[in-house]
């Protein structure tokens, strides 16, 4: 009767790194070999991968990132602005985000650049991706965070006159008393944005009904 053979041991393969982080490691290398300690951590977690940086370099980063040739991140899909109070982390309470996409190589990163200060401040990148001029002013209107250099920063959500910033973790939401009139009529606020002012330019006056 012959002996029951054992089955060799197989050693267990490693599963395969995602496609997306495989080729983000191509944009991590050239960024660590181009500006090194400027680099705070980098992280790669479900298939996406975040660069934090120092602010102080992010315009070199940011138009590197857009001109290299391998890399390409020639769209700013978004920009949001982030407030970590009481999230347990260490250094500036706020951060800025950069979700960038090379459409050529079809490729994903997010940058990310933490601010201190009273205002919290960083350089804009508005004069390497267009996209970024609004979406500068929503994180100062909402978050507080000023973006240098910025064309025309303004407010564009809140009302004319508002005081603080909502998305803020210690902004103050509760307990404002909310009253409602009877058969009061409410009229829609006159506060033009620059980008409406020109619209209104260029507008059709209003025609008179043949009925008048």
């Amino acid at each position: 009767m012959s002996e029951i053979q054992e089955p060799e041991s197989q050693t267990e393969v490693p599963e395969a790194e995602e496609p997306a982080v495989a080729l983000s490691r191509t944009t991590v290398d050239l960024l660590r070999g181009r500006f090194g300690d400027a680099l705070r951590a980098v992280d790669y977690f479900r298939d996406e991968t975040t660069v934090e940086i120092n602010p102080d370099r992010l315009l070199e980063v940011c138009g590197f990132l857009r001109d290299h040739a391998d890399l390409r991140y020639n769209l700013l899909a978004d920009l949001c602005g982030l407030d970590r109070l009481d999230l347990g982390v260490d250094g500036p309470r706020f951060a800025v985000v950069y979700n960038l996409y090379s459409i050529p190589h079809r490729r994903r990163l997010r940058l990310k650049a933490c601010v201190d200060g009273d205002p919290p401040a960083v350089d804009s990148v508005a004069s390497l991706w267009t996209s970024a001029n609004w979406h500068e002013r929503e994180a100062f209107d909402l978050m507080g965070i000023e973006f240098k250099g910025h064309p025309h920063l303004e407010r564009i959500l809140t009302p004319e006159g508002f005081e603080g910033h909502p998305h803020r973790r210690d902004f103050d939401t509760g307990n404002e008393p909310v009253q409602f009139t009877e058969g009061q009529t409410y009229v829609r606020a006159r506060h033009n944005t620059t980008i409406e002012q020109y619209v209104n330019e260029y507008r059709e006056p209003e025609r008179e009904s043949d009925d008048d």
